[in-house]
């Protein structure tokens, strides 16, 4: 299956798209969240501008401190630039894409309890399920930019052209067939 990005004029492979960020989702997200030394409850629960707090090394002694704050400060802007990510997602009844993705991956909810909150049948909810991860992929690229998180991985998985046949590919006998 594919889809056509029309903005980017991309062709994604929305299956594989979906399956990384999902991985993406499920497991690199939470290490972001935890070497901020933050929970998913605190990205759930309250605001979050995902500015780090401000935090200087006063003496020599302090440098290790103060190079393990900026690890901590990259991984919350990281955090924050996922989060942030999914608060761009569509959130309507028709592409609850936002809920979706709130539910699964900061909640930590199972799918069977997401189904009803969003409205859908199972199929259907899957389906808008990988939708909204593909939504998400595309986001992200564009938010991390702008955030200045550039090491943050590239999750959507684009569909390679065929490559054209040229007349020299083609291997046709005298009478025009085409040869084994």
């Amino acid at each position: 299956m594919e889809h056509e990005n029309l903005d980017l004029g991309l062709n994604i492979d929305i299956e594989k798209t979906a399956g990384r960020a999902t991985g993406f989702l499920k497991y690199t997200f939470p290490e972001y969240v935890r070497g901020a030394a933050l929970s998913l409850d605190d990205l759930a629960g309250q605001p979050f501008t995902g500015m780090p707090a401000s935090h200087s090394a006063t003496n020599s002694q302090e440098k290790k401190l103060d190079r393990a704050w900026k690890k901590v400060e990259k991984n919350e802007l990281k955090a924050a630039t996922v989060y942030q990510t999914i608060l761009l997602c569509q959130k309507s009844p028709t592409y609850p894409y936002q809920q979706i993705l709130l539910s699964k991956f900061v909640k930590k909810l199972p799918d069977w309890k997401i189904q009803p909150i969003v409205g859908y049948s199972n199929s259907q909810y899957y389906l808008k399920r990988r939708d909204a991860l593909c939504e998400f992929a595309e986001l992200l690229n564009s938010k991390k930019v702008k955030n200045g998180c550039f090491d943050i991985p590239d999750l959507v998985i684009e569909i390679e052209p065929e490559p054209e046949k040229s007349k020299s590919d083609d291997h046709r006998t005298v009478s025009g067939h085409l040869s084994d």
